[in-house]
C-alpha cells in the first residue's frame, strides 16, 4: 500500500532526525579518535624514552599503549559502522503491540542499532535483535518473538519497508506481505555488479530460521542452486558474532570455502554488516599445511580438471577413476580405521642385543607399548626409542671403557696422544652400534608414506584388512603402481590427500592447526567425501557445524556426498537438524526449468518455488567451428546492449579457457578466472566450469565445442551448476553436437538459434 503525503512527510522528518544523530555521533567519535591517536603517538615515544631503563617501566608503558591501541580500533569499528548506518539507516518498520498491554511499541530495522544519545531511545534496532525477527516471519496480526525473558506474543498493526539511499527515502510503502513482494522482487532485479552483499532487507522466514538456530550442534541446509545458502551462512555468522559477542569473535569461526577465488568473493558480506570477516580457508590449504613435507600435493581442481579433459578410454584414466572412487568410498574409511587398530595393536618386537649381551626382550618392549597405549602411536614408538638408547647408555659406556683399554695397551699405539685415543675409541664404538641403531631406525621409526605404501604393496596387509564387502577391483594393480610411482615420486595425488590426512591425524594425535574455533561453516558441502567429514570431525571435535549444499550441483565426478543423513554416522550428534530450502531466488523460472529439464525432471523440483520474475527463455545457438568465437564475441555485445554489469563465458576445463581468453582479449574487454587464481574480478570474465560454483553471473555464456560437450553421464552436475551461475540470460554456443544431455531437453523450454 502507497503511503499518502502526512505520512510520507512524517517519515522524511524522522529520517533528517535520526541522520542528525549518526552525523552527530560520527563527528564525536572521530574526534576521539583524533584525540586517542595522538595519545598513542605519545605513548610510543615514552616507549622509546623508557628502552634500556627499568624493565618495569618498559613494560607498563607497552602495555598501557597496547591498551590505548586496541580502544582505538574498537572505536574505528563502531566509526565505520555509523559511515555505513548514515547513508541508509534502516529498511523497515514494525509497529507491534504486546498482548496485554495498551503501548504499540515502534521498531525501526537497520544493519545496526541506534541509541539517541540525549533520551536513551532506541531509534534503530539491529536486524539480528530478537524482537527484528517479526518483520522476516510475519505479516499482520498474530505474532511472537523469542526474547531473552521467554517468548512475546502479541499482534503486528503496521509492517512498512523502505529503501534508503544517500540519506533520502526513494520509495516506501506498507503490506501484508512476508517479503516476497516489490522490495524483494526488486532487489532480484538488479544486476550483479561485483562481489557478494549483504541481504539484511530481504531474508525470508525459511532463512531466518536457519540465521537464528542457535540450538543445533549439527545444522545441515540443502536448497536448490539460488535457494540463498551461501548468503545465510554469512548472515548466521553475523547473527552469532551479535548474540555472543561477549565471548565470540570472529577468529572463533571458520568457514571451508571451495576456492580462493570464491572467498574474495563473499569477502564483502560480513563488513558491510559491522563485522569482522571469519577465518577462510579450502580444505586444500589446509591440507597441505597439516601434512608439510616437501611433497607436491596435487590440487583438488588440478584432479577435476584432469578427469574433465582427459581421454575416457586411457587405461590411467580407468585406474585414477577407480582410485578415486574407492579411497573416498565408506569401506575404505573403514579400511584405514582398521589399519591404524593393526599398528596400534603391535605384537612383534625383536629383542634388542648388542655383542650376544640383550640390552632389552622383545616381550618387555610389547609390555611398554601396552603400557603407553593412551598415547598416538607415533609417540608410543618414541617413548619405546627413548627406553631403549636410555638402556644402551649403560652398555655403551662399559663398552668404550673395554675399547680403551685394548687400544691404549697396543704397543702400536704407545705414542698416540690421549685426544686421539679418544677418538679412536669412540670411532669404534660408533662403527659397533651402527647396525643396532639402524635396526632400532627400522622397527621403531615412523614414516607415514612408507605405513601408507605399505597397503598397496603389501597384498597380504591388504587383505586381512579388508571386510567381506569389499573386493578388489579390476584395477586395483594399477591403483597399487600408480600410488606407488607418485609417492616415490615425491608427488601426492588428490586421491591419496585424504588417506594421508586421515592416518597423520590418527597415528600422530596432532592438533589442529587453528585453536580456538567454536563454529565450522562448509559451503558445497556435496563436493566433500565422507572421508573429509571424518577428518574435520576429527580436527575439530567440538565445534558446533553449519553445513550446507544442493547434491545436484555435485562437480567432481567421481567424489562427493550422496546425502547429507549419510553424514549422522559420523558426527554421530545427536542435536542435529536438516533444514531443507525450497524456493530459488537467483535465476528466472525459464532458465530454472531449463537446468531442471537436465535433471530429467522437466519443471522446478522437488516442489521448489522460483522467486525471480519471467524474463526469457535460453538461448542455444548453434555455429559452425570456425566462427564460434565470433558468435561469442557478437553474442557479449548484445547482452551488454541489455545493461548487463556482469558476464561469464564458461568453458569445460582450464586450458581451454586459457586459449578462449587469449582468442578473445583483443575484442572484448574480459578477465580470466583460474584455478590458481585469489581474486574475484568483476565485469565479463572466462573461467572453466568447476571454479564457477558458489557464483553467480547477470549472463552466462557456455562454451561448447565439440571436444568439450559435456557428454559424460557424471560432468551432468556440473553441467547443471554451470546454468544455474545465470540471473537473468542464459546463452550456449556450440559446433557440431550439442551434447547428450542438452538434446533430451524439451525444446519448448529454450529458444533456437543460428550464428
Amino acid at each position: 500500500m502507497v503511503l499518502n503525503s502526512c505520512e510520507r512527510k512524517d517519515e522524511e522528518k524522522r529520517l533528517i532526525k535520526v541522520i542528525k544523530i549518526i552525523e552527530s555521533q560520527i563527528k564525536e567519535l572521530e574526534e576521539k579518535l583524533n584525540v586517542k591517536q595522538q595519545r598513542v603517538e605519545e605513548r610510543r615515544r615514552e616507549v622509546i624514552k623508557s628502552l634500556g631503563k627499568s624493565v618495569f617501566d618498559e613494560a607498563q608503558q607497552i602495555q598501557i599503549m597496547y591498551a590505548e591501541e586496541q580502544d582505538s580500533k574498537v572505536n574505528l569499528k563502531v566509526l565505520k559502522r555509523f559511515r555505513k548506518l548514515v547513508l541508509s539507516p534502516y529498511f523497515a518498520r514494525i509497529d507491534f503491540r504486546e498482548s496485554e498491554r495498551v503501548n504499540t511499541f515502534q521498531i525501526y530495522i537497520g544493519i545496526s542499532s541506534l541509541i539517541d544519545p540525549e533520551t536513551d531511545e532506541l531509534l534503530i534496532y539491529d536486524w539480528r535483535a530478537p524482537v527484528s525477527s517479526l518483520f522476516y516471519d510475519y505479516g499482520l496480526g498474530e505474532a511472537a518473538y523469542n526474547s531473552p525473558e521467554g517468548e512475546v506474543r502479541g499482534e503486528v498493526l503496521l509492517k512498512r519497508q523502505f529503501k534508503i539511499a544517500d540519506q533520502e527515502i526513494q520509495y516506501m510503502f506498507d503490506t501484508d506481505l512476508k517479503i516476497d513482494d516489490e522490495i524483494l522482487q526488486k532487489t532480484l532485479s538488479e544486476n550483479a555488479t561485483g562481489r557478494m552483499k549483504q541481504i539484511v532487507n530481504s531474508i525470508q522466514r525459511e532463512q531466518n530460521r536457519i540465521i537464528r538456530d542457535d540450538r543445533s550442534k549439527l545444522l545441515l541446509v540443502s536448497g536448490p542452486a539460488g535457494s540463498g545458502k551461501t548468503t545465510i551462512a554469512l548472515h548466521r555468522a553475523a547473527y552469532l558474532l551479535y548474540k555472543y559477542r561477549d565471548t565470540l569473535g570472529a577468529d572463533n569461526i571458520l568457514i571451508f570455502s571451495p576456492n580462493q577465488i570464491f572467498s574474495d568473493y563473499i569477502s564483502d558480506v560480513l563488513p558491510e554488516l559491522g563485522e569482522d570477516n571469519m577465518m577462510q580457508v579450502t580444505f586444500q590449504e589446509y591440507a597441505e599445511r597439516y601434512l608439510m613435507g616437501d611433497k607436491k600435493i596435487e590440487d583438488i581442481n588440478e584432479q577435476i580438471d584432469y578427469f574433465l579433459s582427459a581421454e575416457k578410454e586411457k587405461k590411467e584414466y580407468k585406474i585414477r577413476v577407480s582410485g578415486t572412487e574407492l579411497k573416498s568410498s565408506k569401506d575404505f574409511i573403514e579400511l584405514l580405521k582398521k589399519y591404524v587398530d593393526q599398528l596400534n595393536r603391535r605384537e612383534d618386537f625383536d629383542d634388542i642385543i648388542y655383542r650376544d649381551r640383550v640390552v632389552i626382550l622383545g616381550d618387555e618392549l610389547k609390555e611398554l607399548w601396552d603400557r603407553y597405549n593412551y598415547l598416538p602411536y607415533k609417540r608410543r614408538l618414541l617413548k619405546l626409542k627413548m627406553r631403549i638408547y636410555y638402556l644402551l647408555r649403560t652398555v655403551r659406556k662399559e663398552r668404550y671403557s673395554e675399547v680403551k683399554e685394548r687400544l691404549s695397551s697396543d704397543p702400536e699405539r704407545m705414542f698416540t696422544s690421549k685426544n686421539e685415543l679418544v677418538r679412536e675409541t669412540v670411532s669404534v664404538i660408533r662403527d659397533e652400534f651402527k647396525p643396532l641403531r639402524k635396526k632400532i631406525q627400522e622397527d621403531l621409526s615412523f614414516d607415514l608414506y612408507d605405513l601408507y605404501l605399505k597397503l598397496f604393496e603389501n597384498k597380504d596387509l591388504i587383505e586381512s584388512l579388508m571386510g567381506d564387502e569389499m573386493k578388489f577391483n579390476d584395477e586395483w594393480e594399477g591403483i597399487c603402481e600408480l600410488t606407488s610411482s607418485a609417492v616415490l615420486q615425491n608427488r601426492i595425488l588428490q586421491e591419496d590427500l585424504l588417506p594421508l590426512l586421515f592416518l597423520k591425524k590418527e597415528l600422530t594425535g596432532k592438533r589442529a592447526l587453528i585453536e580456538g574455533i567454536e563454529y565450522v561453516f562448509i559451503d558445497e558441502a556435496q563436493d566433500y567425501s565422507l572421508l573429509h567429514y571424518e577428518i574435520i570431525k576429527e580436527i575439530f571435535p567440538d565445534c558446533h557445524f553449519t553445513i550446507l549444499g544442493d547434491v545436484n550441483q555435485s562437480i567432481h565426478p567421481y567424489m562427493g556426498l550422496g546425502g547429507f543423513e549419510e553424514l549422522y554416522s559420523i558426527f554421530g550428534i545427536e542435536n542435529r537438524k536438516i533444514i531443507p530450502l525450497k524456493k530459488s531466488y537467483r535465476s528466472t523460472e525459464e532458465i530454472t526449468s531449463f537446468a531442471d529439464a537436465l535433471l530429467n525432471e522437466g519443471s522446478i523440483r522437488d516442489g521448489g518455488e522460483v522467486i525471480r520474475k519471467s524474463l526469457e527463455k535460453p538461448l542455444i545457438v548453434k555455429t559452425e567451428k570456425e566462427l564460434m568465437q565470433e558468435a561469442v564475441v557478437s553474442g557479449i555485445k548484445e547482452l551488454k546492449g541489455k545493461g548487463i554489469s556482469s558476464a561469464a563465458i564458461i568453458c569445460k576445463t582450464e586450458a581451454e579457457s586459457i586459449h578462449l581468453f587469449n582468442q578473445l582479449k583483443e575484442r572484448i574487454d574480459i578477465k580470466l578466472l583460474t584455478a590458481g587464481g585469489k581474486e574475484f574480478r568483476s565485469g565479463t570474465v572466462i573461467l572453466p566450469a568447476y571454479l564457477a560454483k558458489g557464483l553467480e553471473f547477470d549472463a552466462v555464456v557456455i562454451y561448447m565445442n565439440e571436444k568439450n560437450r559435456y557428454d559424460h553421464q557424471n560432468e551432468l552436475n556440473l553441467l547443471y551448476t554451470v546454468c544455474t551461475r545465470a540471473l537473468h540470460y542464459l546463452r550456449i554456443y556450440y559446433a557440431g553436437s550439442l551434447g547428450s544431455h542438452v538434446e533430451k531437453i524439451d525444446e519448448e523450454l529454450y529458444i533456437k538459434g543460428q550464428y
